[in-house]
């Protein structure tokens, strides 16, 4: 499993990480606990290379490492349900996930989809949701009278449901391109 999660944030590294990621990856250490950190903290990342870095996360992605990131909310071609048990502001579905989202009431919830994931959702009482839809992902919010939703989309993504929904632009190689951010 180790092997694995190092050799991804690794490659990950390689694909546009800024020297400042670089470092942080460089002084700590590459195990499934910086994986989540990583992923959950930037979300940027996957807004540029979401696309390429789903194949880098498949082919060193085991059942371990899986079912880590499952309990940290992080689903990679997930089938099936997904219990969200907690508020959480970074709660990831990637690749070819086809999911029924579950969840507690007064829950707060970001969520991110992206590739061709498809995400149903289910709003508990009183719950807050923002998500974002990327690349070609599909969500669906079915309505629950008093939850609030929002639901912006970028690029082909598609969705529906009793959300404020906002169509919106994003233009690429602006964040995690490699190059740091000249100071202002």
């Amino acid at each position: 499993m180790k092997a694995n999660i190092k050799k991804l944030l690794e490659t990950a590294a390689q694909t546009g990480v800024c020297g400042t990621g670089k470092r942080y990856l460089d002084t700590h250490e590459k195990d499934v606990h910086t994986l989540v950190k990583v992923i959950k903290g930037w979300p940027e990342y996957f807004y540029e290379h979401s696309e390429t870095v789903i194949d880098t996360i498949r082919e060193n992605l085991d059942q371990q490492t899986r079912d880590h990131l499952e309990f940290n909310n992080i689903f990679i071609d997930h089938q099936g349900e997904a219990q969200i048990d907690w508020s959480d502001t970074a709660v990831y579905f990637m690749g070819n996930s086809d999911v029924t989202v579950r969840m507690k009431p007064f829950a707060v919830l970001k969520i991110y989809t992206f590739n061709q994931a498809k995400v149903t959702i289910h709003p508990a009482e009183n719950a807050f949701i923002s998500v974002e839809a990327w690349n070609n992902s599909a969500v669906i919010i079915h309505p629950e009278e008093t939850a609030q939703a929002s639901l912006y989309l970028y690029d082909q993504a598609q969705g529906t449901g009793a959300a404020k929904i906002k169509r919106k632009a994003y233009k690429r190689d602006q964040v995690f391109n490699g190059r740091e951010t000249p100071p202002e």
